[in-house]
């Protein structure tokens, strides 16, 4: 009942729910896509690889202490996604 008199009192909201809705259905189309054409491996990859860059523009633009744990989180993050190609090369030949 709070959510109706939020979106009843700013319209605005209706189009902000809309519009991160359609965005969810594109992005979930364009993955099965993905899926559909270069396999499931090359698809985990393409995300977690998004997920890199979007972490990392967010450290360029929000200044945010760094720590140690961040430097192995994303060596291991790394050496998760070279194992993955690495699979994935070895299955194919």
């Amino acid at each position: 009942a709070d959510a109706l008199v939020v979106c009843t009192r700013f319209p605005l909201v209706w189009a902000f729910m809309v519009s991160e809705a359609a965005m969810f259905y594109l992005g979930n189309i364009f993955f099965l896509r993905l899926i559909e054409s270069f396999g499931g491996t090359v698809a985990v990859t393409c995300t977690t690889s998004r997920k890199v860059v979007t972490i990392t523009i967010s450290f360029i633009l929000f200044n945010k202490p760094f720590v140690i744990e961040y430097m192995w989180a994303g060596m291991l993050l790394l050496l998760g996604i070279g194992l993955s190609v690495y699979v994935k090369h070895q299955r194919s030949s």
